[in-house]
């Protein structure tokens, strides 16, 4: 006969008897996770060393002589893309009322944009980037590309076989010349490089 304290203990238990195996799956996704972190930074320990038998290769600007230029047709995903020119030095887009200042200044890619997919695709002009010699990466400005008319770029669904022409605004230091832009058709997709300069 088991006493009120023990007959009340195997209820929990009978009640509660899933804690057990779940707490051995749960101890085998953390053991296993445990390992893949571990051969993870292995693998980067040793990518490091064999960089460094390399004889200590600095990192530098990547080489962008061999992407394609400007009037130059390239595809990522449903859009193709092909950058027509780019213009440097406006301060301000739009007027004192409705309008946008740069923190640096303004740089205006423009750009035809061909949907070439069987289904409508919306461009996203904050999905493209800059980069300048140093490799530096640059974000759109889409807030003053809203005050921009010829912009085309906020947020504009292409229909298949349609394009358009629109322009992607950036804010960069004054004085700075990008030397490169990265289009994508969406956020998740590769992108493409595309030489500026």
């Amino acid at each position: 006969m088991f006493g009120a304290g023990e007959a009340s203990e195997r209820k929990w238990y009978q009640k509660k008897r899933w804690i057990i195996p779940l707490g051995a799956v749960l101890g085998i996704i953390v053991i296993s996770s445990l390992s893949s972190d571990s051969n993870n930074s292995n693998n980067a320990s040793n990518d490091s060393a064999g960089e460094g038998d390399r004889g200590g290769e600095s990192e530098s600007a990547p080489d962008e002589s061999n992407d394609p230029g400007l009037n130059t047709p390239v595809r990522d995903g449903k859009f193709e893309f092909v950058v027509t020119g780019m213009q440097c030095g406006q301060t301000q887009i739009g007027d004192e009322t409705f309008g946008e200042k740069a923190q640096g200044q303004f740089c205006l890619v423009s750009m035809r944009v061909t949907n070439i997919g069987d289904e409508p695709q919306t461009l996203f002009g904050d999905n493209m980037v800059v980069f300048d010699a140093e490799g530096r990466k640059y974000s759109a400005d889409t807030g003053a590309a809203i005050y921009l008319d010829e912009s085309n770029t906020f947020i504009e669904e292409i229909n298949p076989g349609n394009s358009l022409d629109g322009t992607v605004v950036f804010d960069v230091p004054a004085g700075l010349i990008p030397v490169s832009i990265e289009l994508h058709d969406s956020a998740f997709s590769d992108g493409v490089k595309v030489r500026l300069t």
